[in-house]
């Protein structure tokens, strides 16, 4: 979007211009750019602002840029420990304990229980989860804490909750499997082996899950601060902290987000010119002379130059001495090439009897006749 005004006198805050943008609702610009300079001169400044798409706004004033604003949406970074006993379960997949519930396990064993001997599914609760709806997740894991050693091949497969606010755990049966699996899942293959008692480092990260992670804060009723569940599967085995065992050293989620500026809506604040209704703290005292709105975002290079055009269009052209135009003799029709065309010219030129031509005076006699056509013939040959 381009929008252009031309201006008198300048903004009753010291004279500076600035635009505001403004995306949602609730009024008040998200973004706003301010030029450094006054324009309170009893001039006629062209302001252009810019929006390139949801990236940058940028500000020029006769043509040159004087603002930007180039990280509109920003972003983020939250974490969420796991912060209470029900929010790390485990359940079991095999008989005698087929979907029994574990809420008070002193530690999280992926996948694989020794003791009892059969496979299990861990789920994990991080609440308050801070991240707006729709953002984009840039970078996402779990960072677990060693419980015990382990070394054998272990392969998992992470998958999210598909809800909008998923709730703690319970005793109740099947209280991790009954639960809607996001589409998107993250392999975490190969687990390198943990082999130091309370190490937390890259080894006990998982891969990027921002794939999941997006997948919840997408959805139409996500909010920010809602509770995000995770899921875990998979053979093999790797102990890790459970909040019951270690509050300190339970779960962690990580996420990296960043969140564009939106597009304008009909919910939008008005557009308005010259204040920052209903404020009126800041208003255009002078005249506004023309306003141009264009869909299209326009270079530095194009606005420099449609400034140049209206303000001083003589910088575009240049006129020197007018040319002779030299027509070679016998090149009657004056284009440049001698052909049976102008042989038929000439010979209309003798019948009406026009005034005498350079171009039909093909033998250079000063006299225009037959002997004219004649030359223009053996040239043509």
């Amino acid at each position: 979007m381009t929008l252009t005004r031309v201006l008198r006198y300048g903004w009753r805050a010291a004279g500076k211009v600035s635009f505001g943008l403004d995306d949602d609702a609730t009024w008040g610009p998200d973004v706003k750019i301010t030029s450094s300079s006054t324009y309170d001169d009893n001039a006629w400044p062209s302001f252009t602002v810019v929006k390139e798409g949801n990236s940058a706004v940028r500000l020029y004033i006769d043509g040159s840029q004087v603002a930007a604003d180039t990280s509109l949406g920003g972003g983020g970074n939250v974490s969420s420990r796991v912060s209470q006993s029900s929010d790390d379960v485990e359940e079991g997949l095999e008989s005698p304990y087929q979907g029994d519930s574990d809420l008070t396990s002193s530690d999280l064993e992926l996948i694989r229980d020794t003791i009892n001997d059969l496979d299990q599914e861990v789920g994990l609760r991080f609440q308050n989860v801070t991240i707006p709806q729709g953002a984009t997740i840039t970078d996402a894991y779990i960072q677990f804490t060693v419980d015990e050693t382990t070394s054998g091949t272990t392969n998992l497969t992470i998958y999210g909750e598909d809800t909008d606010n998923a709730p703690t755990f319970t005793a109740a049966d099947y209280n991790i499997t009954s639960r809607l699996k996001t589409t998107a899942s993250v392999a975490w293959n190969n687990v390198p082996a943990w082999t130091s008692v309370n190490d937390a480092g890259a080894d006990q990260q998982t891969p990027d899950i921002s794939s999941i992670i997006q997948k919840i804060v997408s959805r139409a009723g996500w909010v920010s601060g809602n509770d995000i569940v995770i899921i875990v599967d998979g053979t093999g085995s790797r102990i890790a902290e459970s909040y019951y065992g270690d509050s300190d050293a339970a779960p962690l989620l990580v996420v990296d987000y960043t969140v564009p500026l939106g597009t304008l809506t009909s919910d939008s604040a008005p557009l308005t010119f010259g204040s920052d209704e209903p404020a009126n703290a800041d208003y255009f005292n002078g005249t506004i002379d023309e306003v141009r709105i264009s869909d299209t975002a326009r270079s530095a290079d194009w606005i420099e130059a449609s400034y140049i055009n209206q303000n001083s269009p003589s910088n575009f052209y240049t006129a020197g001495s007018e040319e002779e135009l030299v027509i070679a003799p016998g090149d009657a029709s004056g284009d440049g090439v001698i052909d049976d065309d102008d042989v038929a010219y000439i010979g209309n030129a003798i019948a009406d009897v026009l005034e005498y031509d350079p171009a039909c005076d093909a033998n250079e006699d000063g006299n225009i006749n037959s002997l004219d056509i004649t030359q223009t013939e053996l040239m043509v040959t």
